[in-house]
């Protein structure tokens, strides 16, 4: 037990032991007056920044290094966390400051397991070097629901293992080079079909299939050491009654004791409508509290996280919570601080040439109609609502094609068109309803996002799938398609034509 934190934590007055409980987010780019009083006032344990924060490397560097020399007034030796979601793929916030990754469950069809590792400490150093050093990731959830609304392609598929073995990767290649890992949404968001940011989802599955599946990769991913570990605002009637951010079952019962977790437990957001909507807030920072938690993320505006901060600091100056539910977790909390402060990366990582490149590479798909390619002449190709955004991206890479925007205006011409997916979620059910009205397939189908899009087009000739859509991703499928370029990337997930 280190004898510094526990004197700290003995001359802690209530304000200060719930503010070491909550990570906050900060309006905008700069550390305005009231968020600079904000900090002056309370010890929060940490923000995370969201593309609202970033402009570019200087700014997003200059912004931590005020929150830290702040932090540093009262805790010197115990710097802040700076956590941000960058999964990689799709969920990028720092897509224009970092080297991109395809995402993971285009890392999965890559196959290329050493190339994860290399991605993941290359991203490390490179969070490092901003500031940053708590991630929330790896997504550890196993999809196997193809109409989930939130996960899909931030999963690297619907195989436990192979979630298990690719998550574990990078979670021990972040952890290489100093930054916290947080593997999430224990015990599991693959298999929901509502999204938790707008509703509370429910898991119906019995314990066996949820011990086989839901709960394998995260048990693996403890076996890695790994730091942190975020709860799922998702109901499990075979553990709990309550979601998993609310049960003692659930983080205390299962996460803790059964499966030894000596890291930090971090609550998804407090904003997201899954507890928002459905619970009274004080109910719900009580709940999470007894539930295990350690860090309570208190997102959304200076009122509703000073709100949060007032219900936890009753709640500890009542005196009605446990100790284990007070001064164990600003210990937990504490001690990685200090352990992110005197932390040094594990080698001296140097990325090979074109990493990134021949990841992306590797990761193409093809699902059908290889023996078709390449093709010849003008397509028409319509463009999906998120792929439309990307439109002078594919004017670039396809000179010759014609493009249709959404919403489309036009019906296709029935020998010669295509359908370009972007969606990293499900389709709105417009475009859904139009693509049926049609009758008859595209003759060709690539998804640049949620591969279990092409599911809609099932009779296509030639099918191709990339996981994300970027500049790197777009020019490779140009090379498949005009080139008739051969690849090597496999589905990590099964489409049911």
């Amino acid at each position: 037990m280190d004898r510094e934190i526990h004197d700290i934590i003995s001359k802690l007055g209530t304000n200060e032991k719930a503010a070491l409980r909550l990570l906050i987010d900060l309006p905008q780019k700069i550390l305005d007056e009231p968020s600079s009083k904000l900090f002056s006032l309370y010890p929060w344990t940490g923000v995370i920044l969201f593309p609202k924060n970033i402009e570019d490397k200087k700014q997003t560097v200059t912004l931590i290094q005020k929150l830290q020399i702040m932090n540093a007034q009262s805790f010197p030796d115990y710097p802040l966390f700076i956590s941000v979601d960058q999964e990689g793929g799709s969920v990028s916030p720092l897509e224009k400051l970092m080297t991109p990754s395809p995402g993971n469950m285009a890392l999965t069809a890559a196959r290329d397991s050493e190339g994860v590792s290399a991605i993941s400490k290359l991203a490390a150093k490179e969070l490092k070097d901003l500031g940053f050093n708590v991630n929330f990731a790896p997504v550890m959830d196993v999809n196997t629901a193809p109409e989930n609304p939130i996960i899909g392609i931030r999963s690297f598929g619907s195989d436990p293992e192979m979630v298990a073995e690719l998550g574990c990767r990078v979670i021990r290649a972040y952890q290489g080079e100093g930054v916290m890992a947080v593997a999430k949404h224990f015990p599991g968001h693959g298999d929901t079909i509502k999204d938790s940011h707008l509703d509370l989802p429910v898991v119906n599955a019995p314990l066996e299939r949820i011990s086989k599946v839901e709960l394998y990769p995260f048990e693996k991913a403890v076996q890695a050491g790994v730091w942190g570990m975020m709860t799922a605002h998702v109901i499990f009637p075979c553990l709990d009654t309550k979601p998993a951010t609310l049960s003692r079952k659930i983080l205390t019962e299962l996460l803790r004791k059964k499966m030894n977790f000596q890291g930090v437990i971090f609550t998804d957001s407090f904003s997201m409508a899954a507890i928002r909507e459905h619970f009274d807030l004080e109910e719900a920072v009580k709940e999470a509290v007894l539930a295990g938690s350690d860090v309570l993320l208190a997102l959304g505006d200076d009122r509703y996280q000073l709100e949060i901060f007032q219900i936890l600091k009753d709640l500890i100056k009542d005196g009605g919570l446990p100790s284990e539910c007070v001064d164990d977790p600003i210990y937990r909390i504490l001690s990685y601080r200090k352990k992110l402060a005197l932390l040094k990366p594990f080698s001296d990582f140097v990325p090979t040439p074109h990493l990134t490149e021949n990841l992306h590479e590797k990761a193409v798909t093809i699902l059908k109609g290889e023996e078709l390619l390449p093709v010849s002449g003008d397509f028409e190709i319509f463009l999906s609502p998120d792929a439309s955004v990307k439109i002078q991206l594919f004017k670039e890479v396809f000179p010759d094609f014609t493009f249709v925007s959404w919403p489309w205006e036009k019906n296709p011409d029935q020998e010669r068109y295509a359908v370009f997916f972007g969606e990293r979620r499900t389709l709105i059910p417009e475009v859904v309803k139009r693509i049926k009205e049609w009758n008859f397939e595209p003759y060709l189908a690539i998804s640049f996002g949620n591969p279990y899009l092409l599911h809609l087009v099932s009779t296509s000739k030639i099918q191709i799938a990339t996981y994300h859509i970027n500049s790197i991703f777009v020019k490779e499928a140009s090379k498949i398609l005009l080139q008739g370029k051969k690849v090597r990337g496999k589905l990590p997930v099964p489409i049911i034509s």
